[in-house]
């Protein structure tokens, strides 16, 4: 699925013209089609919009030119017959000077915060800034699930 957002004004709005500068895209396991198209039209790399799909794939950051990948294990709850129980699953954060691409396998909680604008202070073009929101949010979201 693929929707994108643009902050203006405090509010966050949807939009359909990936080659804006300064939005958000959101993929939430993402087909081919909607891969190839945001490459195409916000000339972020492929490589790195496709390192999220990989269940497998470690944390880390990589640069590529002018754009840079933060992937990260962020927590999801699963119901199970013992009751909830916590996984992980990769979540891409792919910056660049024009928009900031956030892909994973599945909806999370720490990205619905920012689609549903409970969050004060968010801006999908102050990138840096959301980064670092992203990253809190998550440290949150594990502290909660130790807790539990």
């Amino acid at each position: 699925m693929l929707r994108a957002y643009k902050s203006s004004e405090g509010v966050l709005a949807p939009v359909d013209d990936l080659s804006e500068k300064g939005i958000w895209i959101n993929l939430v396991s993402p087909t081919e089609g909607e891969l190839a198209r945001v490459a195409q039209e916000t000339n972020l790399s492929p490589d790195l919009l496709k390192a999220a799909l990989d269940e497998e794939e470690s944390s880390r950051i990589e640069l590529e030119e002018d754009q840079v990948l933060i992937l990260i294990n962020v927590p999801i709850e699963e119901q199970s017959s013992n009751g909830l129980i916590y996984d992980t699953v990769p979540l891409g954060i792919v910056v660049s000077s024009r928009a900031i691409a956030t892909v994973c396998l599945q909806d999370t909680p720490i990205l619905n915060e920012f689609e549903s604008g409970r969050l004060r202070s968010f801006y999908t073009y102050k990138k840096t800034r959301f980064l670092l929101q992203i990253l809190h949010r998550t440290a949150t979201q594990w502290s909660r699930a130790s807790t539990e």
